[in-house]
Order: C-alpha cells, then structure tokens, then sequence
C-alpha cells in the first residue's frame, strides 16, 4: 500500500487491466471467441467502441457549448449505451419469442432516451454555435 500526504490515506497501487470494463467486454469478440456470427460481432464492436469514441469526439468539438454537467450526462449516457449496444445485437438473436426475453425487452425500451438525451444535447450545442456567430470547436478568448 502507498500512502499519499494529500489525502491522509492508504491507497492500493493500481492493477493492469483493472480500469476497463469495456474492454473485458469486448475482447471475446475481438478474438472471435463469443460464438456470434459476423454481423453481430462488428455489431458488438462498433457500439462498444464506436459509441464512446464518436461522443468523445463530439464533446471535444462542442466544448465550449456544453455545461460541465451536460457533459457528464453524456458520458454516462455513452458508458450505458455502449455497454447495451453490445448486449443487443447478442441476445435479439436467441431463440424465441419476444416475451421470453423481459430483459432484452427492457434494454430496448431503455436505450431510445439515453439516446435521444444525447442528441438532444448536441442539437442545442449546435444551434447555441451557430447562433453565437463563432466557429465551433474553437474556444472563446
């Protein structure tokens, strides 16, 4: 344990690996090992990486236009979204009714406001951008 001065507390050194979930996640894909076909594995990898990369980039490019707690919303948004994206495409495929899968039901009906917060966020940012008459992406002096 290493104690830090500034916190007054032990802190346990970090472990490699420890802080990605995601990426724990994604790797059976990424190895073909899930046993899903083609599709659904870019299906898995493109939501699992491609949502939180896309959001990132656009919180960079919108950064002046959005509250810090905007911001966060997004990036949880994007984590939950991210992770449901990767479960969707998987279990839509399993056998069986739609009434025999309540969770992947439940996740559907969950994803839609997460995303449309989202976009909803930066629709606004764009319209408070162009309104603003200043180019986006480029902070304000």
């Amino acid at each position: 344990m290493n104690y830090t001065p500034e916190l007054g507390r032990a802190r346990e050194p970090r472990k490699p690996g420890s802080g990605s979930v995601s990426g724990a996640v994604e790797v059976p894909f990424l190895l073909h090992r899930a046993g899903t076909s083609e599709a659904q594995r870019l299906a898995v990898l493109f939501l699992g990486y491609g949502v939180p990369i896309v959001t990132g980039v656009l919180v960079m490019k919108f950064r002046a236009e959005i509250s810090p707690t905007q911001t966060c919303l997004i990036g949880l948004n994007a984590a939950y979204l991210a992770n449901a994206g990767s479960c969707l495409p998987v279990y839509g495929q399993v056998p069986g009714g739609s009434m025999s899968k309540p969770g992947w039901l439940i996740t559907l009906v969950i994803v839609w406001p997460m995303l449309l917060e989202i976009v909803w966020i930066f629709v606004h940012a764009s319209r408070a951008s162009k309104g603003s008459g200043r180019q986006v992406g480029v902070p304000v002096t």
